[in-house]
């Protein structure tokens, strides 16, 4: 703020004319103040939905999930203005990401093949059986004997990068407890059963042969990128 400051008094850098425009009163610094700390998630967000060396897409719904919560908690004393914001933010999100049929989106499905969010808990349970429905269906459309072996998968940093952002998303922890109300020895619901502590890619690949349809659908899921970031710094490394 000082320092913003100091830059508009400057006649050096900020012409008297221009500086009129810009300065903010008290009441326009507490606001922002307000606003940034509603964004401080999304910003977060977008750091690790934009890793190169991780999963990411399986994680936009966990995250989205922390995030509506957060949004919706009004602190003490908050001006209309910023209850307005979380308003407007919170009808984005749902206009975005929470479209008619997303349970279906591969965002969702993602999420299944993720060892800390497969049981869907961020999910209404309608929602969840809706999502268990097109892997099952899935599943049955995959023929085993066309499955080849991969090669072995890089262990991912997605562990390091949230442990760089202590703050919000600390409720994810919550959504990756064990559920006991799986029952049956088909593979899928062997799977969403068993307890999972190892990083997702080195468990898939680790696994691939116990698992061998879920681990077609791992495969397929696990690498699209949730943000175009990644393809993005590809094609300006090869420009360079």
């Amino acid at each position: 703020r000082w320092a913003i400051g100091a830059v508009l008094s400057d006649r050096n850098v900020t012409e008297r004319r221009n500086a009129a425009t810009l300065e903010m009163s008290d009441e326009n610094w507490l606001l922002s103040e307000a606003v940034i700390n509603i964004q401080k998630p999304f910003k977060i967000l977008t750091t690790i939905s934009s890793g190169q060396k991780y999963p990411s897409l399986s994680a936009v719904y966990p995250q989205l999930y922390i995030i509506w919560r957060h949004i919706q908690v009004i602190q003490p004393n908050e001006c209309a203005a910023v209850q307005q914001c979380r308003s407007a933010i919170t009808e984005e999100l749902q206009r975005r990401y929470y479209p008619a049929g997303y349970k279906k989106l591969n965002a969702a499905k993602a999420s299944v093949f993720h060892s800390r969010y497969k049981l869907l808990k961020f999910f209404a349970e309608p929602v969840r059986d809706e999502t268990y429905a097109e892997i099952i269906h899935e599943l049955e459309t995959i023929v085993v004997a066309n499955i080849d072996d991969e090669p072995e998968i890089v262990e991912p940093e997605l562990v390091k990068v949230l442990n760089n952002h202590e703050n919000v998303f600390d409720d994810l922890a919550m959504l990756c407890s064990a559920d006991d109300r799986f029952v049956g020895l088909d593979e899928f619901t062997f799977y969403l059963s068993e307890t999972v502590k190892a990083d997702i890619l080195q468990y898939w690949n680790d696994n691939s042969k116990r698992y061998q349809k879920l681990a077609f659908l791992a495969r397929k899921y696990l690498c699209i990128p949730a943000t175009s970031v990644p393809s993005e710094c590809a094609f300006s490394t090869a420009g360079h």
